[in-house]
């Protein structure tokens, strides 16, 4: 059973909003694509989407990690985020009853992410583990071999990797200026 063809539209700050009802149904799917895709970013930075991507959960300006995944938890919600050619993906699953709550956290997380360096260093060390494996696939191997942007890793390769460049608090771009969400689930009430 597939989704009904989604409606498209347009939210006052410029957001496109596609939306699908689904009668019946108690969960909420949320999915924010940022405008540029992982396979124009440029070189040297592969990896950098990966590492922000999933810290994404680490905290907010407002929470902690671990305040972070507790409020979470308390609506019920899961949030998810990650990179790949197409580009970054945050999505979010709710239950319809805790929507409010849990947009309202994930837009703290995509407006003022915590990115704390210690979070960020742990997450750079697991990524850096995590490509050795990638170069034991025969597939994955030969990807690293080639000079274009979509070919080179998404995840990155360890020099970039080893070296994401953190911006100053006060120049701190948005990491997700979302063009795209995408919701399925019943229709939440005009506000």
């Amino acid at each position: 059973m597939g989704l009904p063809a989604p409606e498209r539209s347009q939210l006052p700050n410029g957001l496109t909003l596609l939306t699908s009802h689904r009668p019946g149904q108690q969960v909420v799917a949320v999915e924010i694509k940022p405008r540029r895709p992982a396979g124009r970013r440029a070189r040297g930075l592969d990896g950098v989407a990966t590492i922000m991507a999933r810290a994404l959960s680490e905290g907010t300006d407002k929470y902690d990690a671990e305040g972070f995944a507790a409020e979470l938890e308390r609506c019920g919600a899961t949030l998810d985020a990650h990179a790949d050619h197409p580009g970054v993906r945050v999505s979010l699953e709710v239950p319809a009853s805790r929507l409010t709550r849990a947009l309202g956290l994930l837009a703290d997380a995509l407006r003022a992410p915590a990115f704390p360096e210690s979070e960020i260093e742990r997450l750079v060390r697991n990524r850096l583990d995590e490509i050795p494996h990638e170069l034991a696939n025969p597939p994955g191997a030969r990807r690293w071999r080639s000079p274009r942007s979509c070919s080179r890793p998404p995840r990155g390769s360890p020099a970039p990797v080893r070296a994401p460049r953190r911006p100053s608090r006060g120049s701190t771009p948005r990491p997700c200026a979302p063009s795209t969400t995408r919701t399925s689930g019943p229709p939440r009430p005009p506000p």
